[in-house]
């Protein structure tokens, strides 16, 4: 497209406003183009941020060479692709076609999901990307923080909940994974709510919706192993267990009064 050129000035002009900075993270699908395909434009783009923006994470659609097409989030370090991460959890008859509709339901572009979660070492930090509702699926951020990831990412276009209060929703997703994995968690997105969150999940930082901008914070990596990121789903059987016995002692409890 014509317009990729055009997309990528802007973006690379908003990161530049930031100044020097380690890490910047655009949203998901910021470059409407499949990736290694169009990646000379990328590299182009980044190349002047040389000097300024070591490590940029970019979201852009990938096409493997078996002809495979993913949604991911890859890492450029001084404009040289380092690694990347496909989405593992595409949205259901958005993004990828599940097996039972085969044959019945029809889309232009049918995502694969990625075979597993990969975590993206930006010089001594290792990034955790969520790719849009990656967000949501706590066993995915429980996998990069076990693979050694110190800071959460999710990359988002909200797009798609045209102005309702489902963008906001889906921002209510970004302070539980924070408090559950004790990671600060980055949210950059193109059409949604970007924030900042700490690792207690408080959000530090604010971009206001519908309008151009660039959020800067600065970030503590996190390399704390919580009970919740050792047990995994154990623990919140253990819990809802618990919730259920106390329960039902309390209904016994009522029939004998």
């Amino acid at each position: 497209s014509t317009r990729i050129p055009e997309i990528l000035d802007r973006v690379v002009e908003l990161t530049r406003s930031a100044g020097r900075v380690d890490v910047a993270v655009w949203p998901e699908n910021v470059v409407p183009a499949f990736l290694p395909a169009n990646e000379a434009l990328v590299v182009d783009a980044l190349g002047s941020l040389l000097g300024t923006t070591r490590n940029v994470v970019v979201g852009a659609p990938r096409s493997s060479p078996g002809g495979a097409l993913f949604n991911s989030a890859f890492l450029y370090s001084n404009a040289n692709l380092v690694a990347f991460h496909d989405k593992v959890h595409p949205v259901p008859f958005t993004e990828s076609v599940p097996e039972f509709a085969r044959g019945r339901w029809h889309r232009a572009v049918d995502l694969t999901a990625g075979a597993d979660v990969s975590v993206l070492p930006a010089g001594n930090t290792l990034l955790g990307p969520l790719i849009c509702y990656e967000l949501l699926f706590a066993e995915i951020a429980i996998a990069q923080v076990r693979a050694g990831a110190e800071v959460l990412l999710n990359i988002s276009h909200d797009g798609y909940f045209g102005g309702t209060w489902g963008a906001n929703q889906h921002l209510l997703a970004a302070p539980l994974r924070a408090i559950e994995m004790r990671r600060p968690l980055l949210r950059s997105t193109s059409d949604g709510v970007t924030v900042a969150v700490d690792h207690a999940g408080r959000i530090v930082g604010r971009v206001r919706a519908k309008e151009p901008a660039v959020l800067t914070v600065d970030v503590w990596p996190s390399q704390r192993q919580t009970l919740f990121v050792r047990t995994g789903r154990s623990f919140a059987l253990v819990v809802s267990g618990l919730a259920l016995l106390f329960a039902s002692t309390d209904v016994l409890r009522t029939f004998r009064t």
